[in-house]
C-alpha cells in the first residue's frame, strides 16, 4: 500500500507538469505559439497516450496503466517500473511540442515541429537513470544495494539506506541473503580455500600454493621443506604456517641444497683416539698421534699417554689419566717393575720350601732354596737342633727322631734290635740271651748274637749262661750255665744278678733284672736300676761276660 500510494502521488505530480509543459517549455525552448490555446489546454494523459513516441522513451505522460517508465541505473541492482507505452522518437503523428520523454537513457523534448530532440547527453555518472525526461540516481520505489547496504529509491530518484549493512551475507535486490559476504574466503582444509559468490553462497574451491591459514591462502614455502639461509652456513625449515623458521647454523658452517654438508668446519680440530685431526675442505684429515701426551679438546696436552702406567717407586704404580697427567700412586701387592705391579712375593720376605729357606729378590721372585743345616725350616726361618726326620741312638736299643720343629722327640725302643749309629738294626736286643743248642748266646751291642762262654754241660735252657748285666754266682756250677738257681736247684728264669756299678739299685723289678741272695730269685727287691744316664749317652760293652754301661 505504501509503494502504491507513492507511485500514484508521483503520477499526479508528473501529470500536472505535463499539463503546463507546452506553454512553459515552448517558451523556454523558443517554440512558437502556433499551437491553439484550446489544444494546449486539452493536452492530458489521453492525448499523450495517443501520440506515438518514436524514440521509445518515457514521455513524461500518464500511461494507460497509470504507471511510469523506469530506466536501468547504470549497473546498480534495482527494481524497475514498466514503460507507459512504445516511443521510437519518430512517430508520424509527431509529438506535443514541449513534452519530454526518455529514449533509452537519453532525455528528449518535443520541439515546435512536433519532433523529439535529445536534451543534452545520455544519463551517466551519479545520475545514470533517465526517468520522465530527467536524469536521476534511480527509478523511484526501486530496490538496490550499495555494496552490502540495502537501499530503496525515494520519490526524488535518490537512493536511501534500508536497515543495516548485510553482515556475513550478500545484498541482492535490496535484501540480505545467503550465508557469507561476497568475496569473503575461508579455509576448508590446510590447503583448500573457498570464496563466497555474489549470492552469498560458498563455492569456487581453490588449492593453495602452500597452505590455507585462517581464511585465506598464505605462506611462502611448503611445511617441512628446508633451504639454506642467505649466508650458506645454516638451514631453515618451513613451519606449519608455511613461513621459514629461524636459521639453525650447521656445525660444519656449510649448507648445500637445504642440508648441512661436509663433516666439519675448515680449520677446526678434534680428537680421534689419542690423535688430533684437522678439518680441511669440510672433511676431517688423518689423525696425528699425541706422543706421551693426551688429546684433549683437539690438542695434545699433559705429560703421558692416557691409561699408561709407571712405577713411582719399587712398590707403587701410577696411572696416566685422560688429561695426560699421572694420578695418585697405588700400592702393589708385591713389587712394581717396568711400570706394572708384578712378582709373587715382597722383596726380602722368606718362606720354607721343604726343609730349605727361600728369600724373595728385588724383582718379587723367590730365590733358590737354601737348606737348613741340622735345623728345621719353620714358618719363615731355620730353627731347632736337628733336621726333621733325623734319628739318633740314646742307648743300646733306644732311638730318638727329630720332629718338624727341629727338636728331638721321645726315645723309642728298637724292638728285638739294637740301636747302632742313628738307626735300629740287627736281629736282637743287646743283652738278650738264647741257646743255640747247648751253646749259650748273648746279643751283642750291634744287635747280633754272639757265643757267651762255652757250651752248657747240663744242657742249655732258655739262654742259661751268664745273664746280661749279671755276674755268675759263686755256686760252683749248678747246672744252670752260670745262671742263679732256686733252692730246688731249678734255674731262675729272670736275670739273676746286677753288676756293682753306678747304675743304682732301685725301682720295681717287674721289668728289670734282680739280684740273687744265694739261691732264691728275688723279684721285688734289690732290683737293678735301668741303664740310664743323667748326662751324656749310655754306651754298653761286655767285660769278661759282664754287661758294662758307661755314660759318655
Amino acid at each position: 500500500m505504501a509503494r502504491t500510494s507513492f507511485r500514484r502521488g508521483a503520477l499526479a505530480a508528473l501529470f500536472l507538469v505535463a499539463s503546463v509543459a507546452p506553454a512553459g517549455c515552448g517558451s523556454i525552448l523558443g517554440i512558437t505559439d502556433g499551437i491553439p490555446a484550446g489544444d494546449s489546454g486539452a493536452t492530458d494523459s489521453t492525448s499523450s497516450e495517443g501520440a506515438a513516441d518514436d524514440a521509445g522513451g518515457d514521455t513524461g505522460q500518464v500511461g494507460q496503466d497509470g504507471s511510469f517508465d523506469s530506466a536501468p541505473d547504470g549497473g546498480r541492482d534495482t527494481g524497475t517500473m514498466s514503460d507507459s507505452g512504445p516511443h521510437d522518437g519518430g512517430s508520424d503523428a509527431g509529438c506535443v511540442p514541449g513534452s519530454v520523454q526518455c529514449s533509452g537513457q537519453s532525455p528528449q523534448f518535443c520541439n515546435s515541429n512536433g519532433q523529439w530532440q535529445n536534451l543534452g547527453s545520455a544519463c551517466s555518472g551519479n545520475t545514470p537513470v533517465c526517468h520522465n525526461g530527467a536524469c536521476l540516481q534511480c527509478s523511484p520505489a526501486s530496490l538496490g544495494c550499495n555494496g552490502q547496504q540495502p537501499q530503496e529509491c525515494d520519490p526524488t530518484g535518490t537512493w536511501q539506506n534500508i536497515g543495516s549493512t548485510c553482515a556475513n551475507q550478500a545484498c541482492s535486490m535490496g535484501a540480505c541473503t545467503g550465508s557469507c559476504a561476497p568475496g569473503a574466503t575461508q579455509c576448508t582444509s590446510g590447503t583448500i580455500q573457498e570464496t563466497c559468490d555474489s549470492t552469498g553462497t560458498w563455492g569456487g574451491s581453490m588449492l593453495c600454493t602452500y597452505v590455507c591459514t585462517g581464511t585465506t591462502c598464505s605462506g611462502v614455502c611448503n611445511p617441512g621443506a628446508t633451504q639454506c639461509d642467505g649466508t650458506g652456513t645454516g638451514v631453515q625449515t618451513c613451519g606449519s604456517n608455511a613461513q621459514w623458521g629461524t636459521t639453525q647454523t650447521c656445525s660444519t658452517n656449510a649448507c648445500t641444497a637445504g642440508k648441512c654438508s661436509g663433516s666439519c668446519t675448515n680449520g677446526a680440530t678434534e680428537c680421534s683416539g689419542n690423535g688430533v685431526q684437522t678439518c680441511s675442505g669440510n672433511q676431517w684429515g688423518n689423525p696425528v698421534a699425541c706422543v706421551n701426551k693426551a688429546c684433549v679438546g683437539g690438542a695434545c696436552v699433559g705429560s703421558c699417554t692416557p691409561t699408561t702406567t709407571a712405577c713411582s717407586d719399587g712398590t707403587h704404580v701410577e696411572t696416566c689419566d685422560s688429561s695426560g697427567n699421572y694420578g695418585a700412586p697405588t700400592a702393589c701387592t708385591f713389587v712394581c717393575s717396568n711400570g706394572a705391579c708384578g712378582g709373587v712375593c715382597t722383596p726380602g720376605d722368606t718362606q720354607c720350601s721343604g726343609n730349605s729357606l727361600q728369600t724373595c729378590d728385588t724383582t718379587g721372585q723367590w730365590g733358590a732354596p737354601a737348606a737348613c743345616s741340622n735345623q728345621a725350616c719353620v714358618g719363615k726361618a731355620c730353627t731347632g737342633v736337628c733336621s726333621p726326620g733325623a734319628t739318633r741312638c740314646t742307648s743300646a736299643n733306644d732311638i730318638e727322631t727329630c720332629d718338624a720343629t727341629g727338636q728331638w722327640g721321645p726315645a723309642t725302643n728298637c724292638t728285638n734290635q739294637a740301636c747302632v749309629g742313628t738307626t735300629c738294626g740287627g736281629v736282637c736286643s743287646p743283652g738278650a740271651t738264647q741257646c743255640l743248642g747247648d751253646q749259650p748266646q748273648l746279643c751283642q751291642s750291634n744287635g747280633q748274637w754272639g757265643n757267651n762262654g762255652g757250651p752248657c754241660t747240663n744242657g742249655c735252657t732258655a739262654g742259661c749262661g751268664t745273664p746280661d748285666g749279671g755276674m755268675p754266682p759263686p755256686d760252683g756250677g749248678n747246672g744252670c750255665g752260670g745262671r742263679p738257681c732256686s733252692s730246688n736247684s731249678s734255674c731262675c728264669t729272670m736275670a739273676p744278678y746286677c753288676p756293682n756299678s753306678n747304675l743304682g739299685n732301685t725301682g720295681n723289678c717287674t721289668t728289670l733284672p734282680c739280684q740273687n741272695d744265694g739261691g732264691s730269685c728275688m723279684t721285688t727287691s734289690n732290683c737293678c736300676a735301668p741303664f740310664t744316664c743323667t748326662t751324656g749317652i749310655l754306651q754298653t760293652s761286655f767285660d769278661s761276660g759282664l754287661l758294662m754301661g758307661t755314660c759318655q
